[in-house]
């Protein structure tokens, strides 16, 4: 699966998604969140992963064939945002277009935001 790493995500991550590109390495770190899923999904991507919680309240992708992964770790140190990216590697098969997920990092479930 193509991950497209939102400019606020960390390079590191991809220590725990390999496949995974960043936002800033295509040049695309400016664009706004809008333009950014257009870019992403004209390009082939099929996730991406970012902390803006934005987007659970601001984005229908209900026609999308692209997903947004929200990560929520416990704080914003390096182990715990590595701990989260992990969470999200193992959901990775789950992941269908036009879904919204808050990935948590912390013991509980991560979850699908529905679409309304």
């Amino acid at each position: 699966m193509r991950i497209l790493l939102d400019h606020n995500i960390p390079a590191f991550v991809r220590s725990v998604l390999p496949e995974a590109v960043t936002a800033h390495f295509l040049g695309w770190h400016e664009l706004s969140n809008g333009r950014l899923l257009d870019a992403a999904e004209r390009d082939g991507f099929k996730l991406l992963a970012t902390f803006d919680r934005g987007f659970l309240v601001d984005h229908d992708l209900s026609e999308r064939n692209i997903s947004v992964a929200v990560l929520s770790p416990v704080d914003q140190s390096k182990p715990a945002i590595l701990a989260t990216a992990n969470v999200l590697s193992q959901m990775i098969s789950e992941i269908v277009p036009g879904h919204i997920l808050l990935v948590s990092g912390n013991t509980g479930e991560p979850g699908s935001v529905p679409q309304t």
